[in-house]
């Protein structure tokens, strides 16, 4: 079953100049040039869009990023997400994102804020679900997520590690799995957990790395005592790879492994889909307690601040980590259009285009992939 086309159209205001007296996008007097720490940039990104579930998608997002005044002047900048979007049919998603970096990088302190009313689809939990068991439903949600990390070596750190949702499915579709509340988190649902972050960086840019690693390790428990209506314990790893090939071009390798024991609900299960894991799958196409997934893109520049890149991606979900079987492994990949509205930074807009078994999909979005 071919899944519905979903187009969406982001129309890109122009980059602010600098606030808090610094430096405008296309440089300053000498004087202002001697104090980059200083600098700080808005992007405005009026959203205009259509699927199928919420017909006109209208919003506005922005980003705001920065170096505090005082610190190093080659030093990671922060930076602040945030967007807001309604749609026709009276559903709205607004997050926060804030990815900070403090005391010379001595700190850094990461948040995930969403508050969210938006239609998904379920197709049941295994790796082998049929594209005939989809159904629709509308899930409410407040989540936080919070990870505070020091330094403990020159490129590695270590901190605390927060996770909270209050949920809520609503309109389940007639006669699925989840208005029979056959699924854990069929209902209302809150998870609480708390654990420990490791991360190894050596990345020479945070938005769009040409060399270095960054590896990440989360290990957190959920539990009643927490607040938490499900008991689980979950490791994350994430590991990324930058090799520069030739002037401009890339190589960025990733793997990413999600193992869970204990009763998960089925929105902290290992999912597959999306703009950012297997993309041209449908987020959620297929889920379960456990993901083993591998990337790689190839990103070349091709005229001045405009770029391609090709990608490609295998991986699954299973039940425990034993029943992960080779030949079971989806596959999908791609390519996609890159533009660079900051160079100094190397931000950058993306769409792509992903492709996978009888399923494809269409991303606009800003930062890359991984």
């Amino acid at each position: 079953m071919v899944k519905k086309a979903a187009w969406i159209l982001v129309v890109f205001g122009a980059l602010c100049g600098a606030v808090r007296g610094g430096v405008p996008a296309g440089g300053g007097s000498g004087e202002a040039e001697k104090a980059p720490a200083k600098s700080s940039r808005w992007l405005v990104l009026p959203i205009l869009g259509y699927t199928p579930e919420t017909r006109i998608v209208a919003g506005v997002g922005g980003v705001y990023y920065f170096r505090p005044a005082g610190g190093r002047s080659d030093a990671r900048p922060s930076q602040v997400w945030i967007a807001l979007l309604g749609t026709q049919n009276k559903q709205y998603s607004l997050f926060l994102n804030p990815d900070l970096y403090l005391k010379d990088e001595a700190v850094r302190i990461n948040a995930n804020i969403k508050l969210e009313n938006y239609p998904q689809k379920f197709f049941g939990i295994g790796n082998d679900t049929p594209a005939a068991a989809e159904e629709d439903y509308t899930y409410r949600r407040a989540y936080l997520e919070v990870t505070a990390l020091r330094r403990i070596r020159s490129r590695l750190a270590a901190g605390p590690y927060f996770e909270f949702e209050y949920g809520k499915v609503v309109k389940p579709e007639a006669g699925g799995a989840l208005e029979a509340g056959r699924i854990p988190g069929s209902g209302t649902t809150t998870v609480s957990g708390i654990g420990l972050a490791v991360a190894w960086d050596s990345r020479d840019n945070v938005f769009s790395p040409s060399r270095g690693s960054y590896h990440q390790a989360w290990l957190s428990g959920y539990h009643g005592l927490l607040g938490s209506d499900y008991d689980f314990l979950r490791l994350k790893l994430d590991g990324r790879r930058y090799i520069s090939v030739v002037s401009g071009h890339v190589l960025a390798l990733q793997a990413m492994v999600k193992l869970t024991s204990g009763t998960p609900p089925f929105q902290f299960m290992g999912m597959i889909g999306g703009d950012t894991i297997m993309r041209g799958y449908y987020y959620g196409r297929y889920r379960d307690k456990n993901l083993a997934v591998l990337q790689a893109e190839y990103r070349m520049p091709v005229w001045r601040r405009f770029g391609l890149v090709g990608f490609a991606s295998a991986g699954d979900v299973a039940p425990a980590p034993g029943r992960f079987r080779l030949g079971d492994f989806k596959a999908a990949g791609g390519f996609g259009l890159r533009f660079m509205f900051d160079p100094k930074e190397k931000t950058s807009i993306r769409l792509d285009f992903g492709f996978a078994k009888n399923t494809s999909g269409m991303y606009i979005t800003a930062s890359e992939a991984f």
